[in-house]
């Protein structure tokens, strides 16, 4: 028998077991081993429904076998494929043996370990006569089989003839919800250090809290009336392309062909190294992205994952992780945390549950994954002080892993290279990524209207639809794709397309306008980041002297200055403004640190994160001003900021529209 058909035997088992004590099947000592249709017709009087039924569980029944992949062809893959079958097989006969009756599990509590002890007590894993690494396997597996059996135990409805009818037409939906259970449910894990002997019922409990807790994507800051955009991580993500050098992807004006366009046909072109790949090179990692990039959902994404033991391809080797998160922003006015403290913030109403030395002993074992989010969001002095506290960390548990996140301006990239961290760059999406994200998200929201926490202003066949017209917007209006290339402002035209039925803003400059906003006033503080009120400007205040210096870079033919330059076009917007007390240096280092718009994409160098927001801004200063310049040559040599003029001047009184029409 192959490794393959013993897991798809102890499938069949766990559902055979969980059938007969939903249905109350009643079976003597020689009907242990009916098969699911044995048990289901005897509940189940209607031909058809009973065939429906069947499929419906056999289903379950797969998934079931599936979830043991991981565990025989990862966790034991140098075990012989022969040991792996016979302990495999050792586990369905073991299951079958034990004559688990509904009276058996309640007598248990429906408690996975105790269950586990009263298959081992009854059926000992001698009598399969197996080698020391296959008994290992056969541990494993029978764990994870009786995790599985108590879920989906406790996942079925109640039965009762009365109400066949009703329940047969919702067993779909009750399938559904038994396979987002399965999906959630963490791996057991041989790997996990030995301690006190509630340390593995804790674990469970923690990371099945994890995988339920920061699997919620909310979208802050983007300016929706009709619905709130929440989606799962674990559904919307999408891998994001990297460097690893010391150059940074600067800003990459693509050709239209370069789009996807007939038909919506994906152009592919050359990959680059994907953040998964990147990561699993390191066990220290510090990853640096500009705003909206992706940072924050990428640590959820591998939290979730790790808890679930969702990895697959390079980063298969961390599957048994025990991951804590630390959103740096939380200790903006206090101590950051000790060792036993890490599971606050994620896990608060499990921390009096927490076995002694616990988080200690998951840290020792190598096994623990520390994802530090947001050093940008500390002030200057704090963000020394998590340096400190990760060499503390990493001299007494040298083999933990850690991802480390910041924007560039929070930490440089050899900020960390004295603890051995190697930096990566989240880079802008490409075409391809673009459609990817855009797909995923109408596929996030589909996922969350079906699981009901999200009612759309459309119906659910709708989407495909909204999707479309989305992509097809983004053929056609350059604008736009300046703007997508960022997932948060990728998820913002989503959001805005659904919102308003298709109809995102025909005026690039109300567009623009909402983009602004999301960087520059909504999100930090919908998200309460402590270094957002070291330099408090209004938002009319971040936006003129971004318009000035955005003038002077058009002005002079740019893409990008000096820091120095810039900060002496900071000195002069700041000094025509009364309400502003700091200095030029703090309002620069904010606008770096924390707009979203302004970057410092190599020491020294100042630019516009996007092209676009330069083209606007620079309109914006040039419509304003109440100088009269002669912009012609200009104009005459960028064609879209003469675009962007034009369509600015449209906007308000029409004397900036005579001053622009005169000279452009």
């Amino acid at each position: 028998m192959t490794v393959e058909a013993a897991a798809s035997a102890i499938g069949k088992q766990v559902m055979t077991h969980a059938v007969g004590t939903w249905l109350g099947v009643r079976r003597e000592r020689d009907q242990r081993g009916a098969e699911l249709v044995d048990l289901v017709r005897i509940g189940v009087r209607d031909h058809f429904a009973r065939r429906k039924l069947v499929r419906q569980l056999e289903e379950l029944a797969d998934q079931i076998a599936e979830r043991l992949r991981p565990v025989y062809e990862h966790d034991f893959r140098g075990l012989p494929e022969n040991e792996r079958a016979a302990a495999l097989l050792a586990v369905a006969d073991a299951l079958l043996a034990a004559d688990l009756t509904d009276d058996t599990l309640f007598a248990v509590d429906v408690d996975a370990r105790k269950l586990a002890r009263l298959v081992r007590a009854r059926v000992p894993v001698r009598r399969a006569a197996l080698a020391e690494p296959a008994e290992q396997l056969y541990e494993a597996v029978l764990a994870e089989s009786c995790m599985t059996l108590v879920q989906v135990v406790r996942q079925l409805p109640a039965f009762t003839p009365r109400a066949l009818a009703e329940l047969l037409g919702r067993f779909s939906q009750v399938v559904a919800d038994i396979t987002e259970v399965l999906r959630r449910l963490p791996r057991t894990t041989l790997d996990a250090p030995r301690g006190s002997e509630d340390d593995e019922e804790f674990r469970v409990r923690y990371l099945t809290h994890v995988s339920e807790t920061l699997d919620e994507l909310e979208q802050f800051g983007i300016d929706v009336r009709r619905y709130r955009p929440r989606t799962l991580v674990s559904v919307a993500y999408l891998s994001l392309q990297v460097s690893t050098d010391a150059r940074r992807r600067g800003r990459v004006d693509r050709p239209d062909e370069h789009w996807f366009t007939e038909g919506h046909r994906i152009v592919t072109g050359s990959e680059s190294l994907r953040a998964e790949a990147a990561l699993a090179a390191s066990s220290r990692t510090l990853l640096r992205g500009d705003a909206g990039s992706g940072k924050t959902t990428l640590l959820q994404w591998l939290a979730v994952t790790a808890a679930r033991g969702g990895f697959s391809g390079p980063l298969a080797e961390w599957n048994g992780s025990v991951p804590f998160l630390v959103r740096l922003r939380s200790y903006a006015d206090r101590t950051l945390p000790r060792p036993e403290q890490l599971i606050t913030g994620v896990a608060d109403s499990l921390v009096d549950l927490l076995p002694p030395g616990w988080v200690h002993r998951q840290l020792r074992s190598g096994r623990a994954l520390l994802l530090v989010d947001g050093v940008d969001e500390l002030v200057p002095a704090q963000r020394r002080a998590v340096r400190t506290w990760l060499r503390g960390l990493l001299a007494e548990y040298p083999t933990l892993r850690v991802v480390v996140t910041s924007r560039p301006g929070g930490a440089e990239r050899g900020w960390l290279a004295a603890e051995g961290f190697a930096p990566v760059e989240l880079e802008r999406m490409s075409p391809l990524d673009v459609a990817a994200f855009c797909r995923r998200w109408h596929d996030a929201m589909r996922d969350a209207a079906q699981r009901r926490v999200v009612a759309l202003p459309c119906g659910v066949e709708e989407l495909p639809g909204y999707e479309r017209t989305l992509r097809r917007q983004l053929d056609a209006r350059r604008h736009l794709r300046g703007l997508a290339s960022s997932p948060l402002l990728c998820a913002m035209l989503c959001a805005l397309n659904l919102d308003r039925r298709r109809q995102l803003p025909p005026d690039r400059m109300a567009l623009y306008h909402d983009a602004l906003a999301l960087l520059l006033e909504r999100r930090d503080a919908e998200r309460e980041v402590p270094a957002s009120r070291i330099v408090v400007l209004d938002a009319g205040s971040k936006r003129a002297i971004l318009q000035h210096v955005a003038w002077r870079l058009s002005l002079a033919g740019r893409a990008e200055l000096p820091r120095d330059e810039v900060l002496a076009l900071v000195a002069r917007a700041v000094a025509r403004m009364p309400n502003v007390d700091y200095s030029a240096e703090d309002v620069l280092a904010h606008l770096l640190e924390r707009s979203g718009v302004l970057r410092e994409p190599v020491v020294g160098r100042v630019d516009f994160v996007h092209r676009t927001f330069q083209e606007y801004l620079a309109a914006k200063e040039a419509v304003e001003m109440e100088e009269s310049v002669d912009l012609s040559p200009l104009a005459r040599t960028d064609h879209r900021l003469r675009v962007h003029l034009r369509d600015t001047a449209t906007v308000g009184d029409p004397g900036p529209l005579v001053k622009i029409q005169k000279f452009v």
